[in-house]
Parts: C-alpha cells; structure tokens; sequence
C-alpha cells in the first residue's frame, strides 16, 4: 500500500488546506474522517504544493523523542507548516506543539484524525488560545466515479475489465480499492474465487499484513501478527 496514485477528487478540501499557505491566512487546520478515507494522501498532495511554492512542511514524526520539538531549523523561513497526521492517538506532544505554534507567528499546524480524536483535539486548542484561529472540517467519502478512477489506476491497462466488480466487492472503500487492486494487477490476489464479500476482505488485509511483516525478524514478526 502506497500514496503515489494520482489524487482524485479533494479539490475543495485542498483548496481549503492551500489558505495556510497565504501569509495572511488561518493559523491552523484540523480535518478528520474515518480511517482508508484519504487523510493522507491529502496531505501528501498538500504537502506537494507547499513545496512548489517554497514553503517547509514538516511531519511530526510519530516516534520522536519529547524533548527536541523546536523550530530552530525553520526559523530563516517567512513561514512554514507542521502536520500531524493520525492525531487521534495519544501523543504528549501535542500541547507543546501547540504552544510552539501559539508562540511563532510564522507557524501554521494542521491535524488530521479519525473522529474520535476531534473534539479532544479542540478541547486542547482551547487550552492553548488557538481554537478561534483554527478552522475544522470532515473529509467525505469519495463517491462512485472518484472510486472507480482509483480502481482504474491499481488495476492497471490490463485489468480495466474487473474495475466494476472489484468496486463491488471492495464496497467502494477507497483504502481497500487501491489495495485489493494492486493485489489483483500484480497476481496475488483473484477477483471471482471467494464466496462472500467478507472472505475477500480478509485475504486482502492477510496480503497486507504479509507484506508489512516481511522484512521484519522472526520474534518481531511474530508480536506483529498479535498487534
């Protein structure tokens, strides 16, 4: 699973993330939706454009240590953007972070989170002066031709035929599209050979483990599978 396909839909969320990139824009952003729905790929596209124009994005590294969260390397820049992606997950950093932004003008900070971790993370922008700076929106399921221009991209020229019925057993979850496609273009997964919907699936997600607990050792591997 990668984030390299090309970006379908998204314009006006992007275009909403591009006003951080205005020296005269909002402070911060937080977007959030369910997990496989683009967070993401948004970002990296976000993250693309920031590059065109010369400004720094910066990721929060998710295994960073506490204690050297600074922007000492940023500090030449008119202004420059910090991501934190997966921000629903528990992280000490986040009210520091927020602080640090609250403190250097020239920061902007974006969130992206399942929607579990909304409201904790506006409760924490309260906490530190920064709500009222921040605008928040939902990222929406991509709808039905956003989702077969992503089945028509992992599938490849040669399986254009199976773009309908892998829509139909992926239920138009973009996440398992891209995934179960790519499985399929490259002959490690078939289309027409499970009973149900569900025993789709969990080849799928079974490839996917596979792949992630490749190159890891035999005793890491194995605590892999149980988490």
């Amino acid at each position: 699973f990668r984030h390299d396909w090309d970006l379908v839909g998204r314009v006006e969320e992007l275009s909403k993330l591009e006003t951080l990139l205005k020296p005269d824009g909002r402070r911060g952003a937080v977007i959030y939706s369910k997990g496989g729905d683009g967070k993401s790929r948004l970002l990296l596209e976000f993250a693309r454009v920031a590059d065109r124009r010369s400004i720094p994005v910066v990721f929060l590294n998710p295994n960073g240590s506490t204690d050297v969260l600074d922007f000492s390397l940023l500090r030449d820049n008119a202004y420059f953007v910090v991501v934190v992606d997966d921000a629903h997950r528990p992280d000490p950093r986040h009210i520091p972070l927020m602080r640090l932004v609250e403190q250097e003008k020239r920061a902007r900070l974006l969130f992206a989170t399942r929607p579990q971790g909304f409201q904790p993370l506006l409760s924490r922008l309260i906490e530190t002066g920064l709500r009222e700076e921040f605008d928040e929106f939902a990222l929406p399921p991509l709808r039905t031709p956003e989702i077969r221009r992503l089945a028509e991209q992992a599938l490849g020229t040669d399986r254009q035929d199976s773009v309908d019925q892998l829509i139909q057993r992926t239920k138009e979850s973009a996440f398992l599209t891209v995934l179960a496609g790519e499985l399929i273009r490259l002959g490690k997964l078939g289309l027409g050979q499970w009973a149900s919907d569900q025993d789709f699936r969990l080849q799928v997600f079974k490839a996917f483990e596979g792949e992630n607990l490749r190159d890891l050792s035999p005793n890491q591997a194995t605590l892999a599978e149980r988490l």
